[in-house]
């Protein structure tokens, strides 16, 4: 049932046939109606051109114009409209010319009842709209199939091609009446990619993310990842085979460039971590035995023990490049640590570290427990920020004011404020990253800081430097490692 109003236009010249159509839609009870009347073409025509109607009932036989014309000169201009055509007995070839043209239906004067004319109506309109449905349904796929930038090709089961877009013609180098010529199989540079394929379809009826090896007109060969979906009949024969093909080949050579260079990073490390430390070695035995050889003066002993140095730099600069990759190449599992015992344990590793040096630590830091989540490098952590507090204080005795807050719930907080040469504003912000934004300006061999921060993010955690004293980076650094409590992440053990 219709609840709003159909709006029709009656196009008749005939005063008696008007009579006929008013008084059937009279009695026509399944829906509400509205009629216009005109008696030529050329004023339905205007009323066409300024408003909106449902449904045309035509009259072929007008004053100003007779026949299938008529039909045309209406459809040609109001397409979207359904047309119903009326027609006399003795023209029922024109109204039938009129329904293969376009129109929905034609009804034959004087064998029409109020249901064939109410049925026939809302017939037209259904299935006006249906076509239009359909109508823009096609124009959005063709859009698509015309637009996409992967190859799209549809295929009968002899393998012949039914249609290519535009991108499986760049792509494959063939134009489309040179695909017509063609086969599916003609495409393929690898048999075995053919044959495999053709099981996977004969079992599956599709593929999805097929890897296949084509090849271009020019013989040069193309990495494709392919999708394809057989299109059934009711009686689940085949009809045809769509496919989406991608062309991957760039994406394998980007994957390849990357495995070559991971394969000579890899070469350097172990270069750097073997051989490199190997002759490290030797060269510290080497000097170790000179310094020890009484006859050296001062002077030579100074300039063995600054090169020892060095070279025992250069020594933790390869084992926390290791650690650096060996944490990064593998999972890292959290667990309850105390951070008290390990922080003490870092100092007695330091204070050896430098035994012509002295430590005076102040800190808040009892012997007691702080549980965090942590593992094994966390002493990595404390002890690279407490070396660099002694190695880059050039004082004798070097001060270290160290502070822990348990107020956070979820954070350890501690701040480590040495009294050393400060960090300048524009190194602070590259200072943890050194390996991935090397900066001239930052001095030093080690990537300690880099192993800090690597370190941290696997907890979680968060560091930052600022200054001991606001606005004085002189006046030395002042270390803010925040770790997290224990009980607050599911990678814990």
């Amino acid at each position: 049932m219709y609840f709003q109003p159909v709006k029709i236009i009656l196009i008749e010249d005939n005063l008696g046939d008007i009579r006929i159509i008013q008084d059937l839609l009279k009695n026509a009870h399944n829906f509400q109606y509205e009629l216009i009347v005109t008696h030529r073409m050329s004023t339905g025509l205007e009323y066409l051109n300024e408003n909106d109607v449902d449904v045309i009932l035509l009259d072929l036989g007008l004053p100003d114009s007779q026949n299938h014309n008529t039909f045309r000169s209406i459809f040609t201009k109001h397409p979207q409209i359904p047309i119903v055509v009326l027609t006399g007995l003795d023209d029922q070839e024109s109204a039938l010319k009129a329904v293969w043209g376009g129109a929905q239906d034609y009804l034959i004067k004087g064998q029409v009842t109020s249901s064939i004319l109410e049925r026939a109506i809302r017939y037209a309109i259904e299935r006006n709209n249906s076509e239009k449905e359909i109508r823009e349904s096609e124009d959005k796929y063709r859009t698509l199939f015309e637009s996409a930038q992967d190859a799209i090709v549809i295929s009968n089961p002899d393998h012949r091609f039914i249609n290519v877009n535009p991108a499986a013609i760049k792509l494959f180098g063939y134009s489309s009446n040179e695909f017509s010529l063609l086969t599916t199989l003609d495409l393929f540079a690898n048999p075995v990619d053919q044959i495999l394929l053709q099981q996977t379809l004969k079992t599956r009826k599709m593929t999805k993310n097929y890897d296949v090896t084509f090849k271009h007109k020019n013989g040069s060969e193309i990495d494709c990842l392919v999708n394809i979906s057989a299109q059934l009949d009711k009686e689940g024969r085949i009809i045809t085979y769509n496919s989406i093909i991608r062309d991957i080949t760039a994406l394998k050579q980007t994957e390849q460039e990357m495995i070559n260079q991971q394969n000579y990073v890899k070469f350097l490390h172990d270069l750097m971590s073997h051989d490199l430390n190997n002759i490290n070695q030797s060269i510290l035995w080497s000097l170790e035995l000179i310094l020890k050889h009484s006859e050296l003066t001062d002077q030579y002993k100074e300039l063995v023990q600054n090169t020892l140095e060095q070279l025992n730099r250069s020594s933790d600069l390869i084992a926390n490049v290791n650690k650096v990759e060996q944490i990064s190449s593998t999972s890292q599992l959290l667990k309850k640590t105390n951070f008290n015992t390990i922080f003490y344990e870092a100092v007695k590793m330091v204070q050896l570290a430098f035994p012509n040096k002295i430590l005076k630590l102040t800190t808040n830091i009892s012997q007691g427990k702080n549980w965090i989540r942590a593992n094994e490098l966390l002493i990595d952590i404390l002890f690279n920020i407490l070396h660099n507090a002694m190695k880059y204080d050039q004082k004798k005795q070097v001060i270290l004011e160290i502070d822990i807050s348990t107020a956070d719930i979820d954070f350890l907080i501690i701040e480590f404020k040495d009294q050393g040469p400060g960090i300048p504003d524009t190194m602070k912000k590259n200072i943890f990253t050194r390996i991935t934004s090397r900066q001239d300006d930052v001095k030093g061999l080690g990537i300690g800081l880099t192993l800090v921060n690597t370190i941290v993010d696997i907890y979680d955690g968060r560091i930052h430097v600022e200054d001991r004293i606001a606005g004085d980076p002189t006046q030395g650094s002042n270390f803010v490692l925040q770790l997290p409590r224990w009980g607050q992440s599911k990678k814990e053990i």
